[in-house]
Parts: structure tokens; sequence; C-alpha cells
């Protein structure tokens, strides 16, 4: 099962990334280790974690969803598979990984004409890391669409990729975060209702 989210992302995808990100990070990064005795080791070993953990959210996971809807989702409902994900390639690239497996919830949710699967994720670290994915498509695991809620430097926001374009949806929900580690306590129906009525849009206008 895990033998899918071990394929390696493209050369051309990774470097396209690198530099958009890299001024966000190095801000970050200051802020986390300003007074730490061991700011340099520390550094670099946090900047490769969140590198990693934006591989995952806004390289692979979407490249998964695209080249095969059903056995991407069929793979991470399955129980501990979105943890198994993010630690496999987090911890191949900086040797460590912070988050612990009950950090992640996953959720189906299946009508007549939809499947909806939400994610809750650890508290991200800087921006435009995900507090929360949702990955819809239609009964046949055609017309597949990712909407992340990404941190933001003023409120959270939210965007849809629909394997053609990167939109950007505007302001994202609050939603109340536990005091266990700042994780998310869940996707609720208000969110979730957004997301359904925008991906019912954007199909209808193509």
């Amino acid at each position: 099962m895990f033998g899918f989210f071990r394929r390696k992302s493209t050369k051309k995808n990774t470097e396209e990334n690198d530099s958009a990100k890299d001024e966000m990070i190095d801000q970050v990064i200051s802020q986390l280790f300003a007074k730490d005795e061991n700011r340099d080791i520390n550094v670099q070993v946090a900047k490769q974690m969140i590198q990693a953990r934006y591989k995952v959210e806004h390289i692979l996971l979407k490249k998964y969803l695209y080249e095969d809807t059903k056995l991407f989702l069929d793979t991470i409902t399955k129980e501990n598979s979105m943890y198994t994900l993010y630690k496999t390639v987090i911890e191949s690239e900086c040797g460590i990984f912070p988050y612990s497996c009950s950090q992640f919830n996953v959720k189906t949710k299946k009508s007549d004409e939809l499947i909806l699967v939400s994610a809750l994720l650890p508290e991200p670290e800087a921006e435009p890391l995900c507090r929360r994915l949702y990955f819809v498509c239609n009964k046949n695991y055609e017309k597949a669409m990712c909407f992340t809620v990404e941190k933001g430097m003023n409120g959270d926001f939210l965007c849809c990729w629909d394997g053609k374009r990167h939109l950007n949806m505007g302001q994202a929900d609050e939603i109340a975060v536990s005091e266990n580690g700042g994780q998310n306590m869940g996707c609720n129906d208000e969110e979730i209702s957004r997301i359904i009525k925008l991906y019912q849009s954007i199909n209808n206008r193509e």
C-alpha cells in the first residue's frame, strides 16, 4: 500500500517550488530559533522539515490525486495512511518527524453524487503550510479537486487546485483548535458545505 506514496516527484516540480518558498521559510526559522544556542544546526533541520512538509501538501498529494484518483483516495482513507505518508517523506528528507499519529484525522463523506475526503493536519509552522485538506470528486472518481486551508499572514486562506489551475477562494472559515499542540478539532459542517458548493460551481463553469 505504501509503495504508492514512495514514488518520487519530478526534479522540475521541486525546483519550481523551492525558490518560491525559501524567503518565507527563512523568516519563520529566524523567529523560531532567534535565541537558540544551537541555532545553526536547528535552523537547517527545521528548514528541511518545513520544505518536506510543503512538498507533501503542495506537490505529492496533488500529483497522486490526479494520477489515480480512486487508488489515492482508497489509500489515504485507510487507518494511519496520511500519517505514514508524512512520516515517510519528512523523515527521509530531514531525519526527524515532530508529529504524532493523533494529530492526523482523515474522514470520508459520500452522497449520491460526490465523494469528499477531509484531512485534519498538525498545526502548520509556516505560511503556506496546510491546516486542512479536502479532496472532492464525483461518484465515478472523476473531476477531482483538491482544496487547501493554508496558514496566512493575516488569517488562513482557502485555495483550490483542479488539475489545471490554482485558485484563491478567499479567507478560510475560523475553526477552533485544541490546546494539545494546537492541532485542529475538526472540520465543521459549514466549511464542508462551502467546499461542496465551490466544487459544484467550478464544475458548472466548465
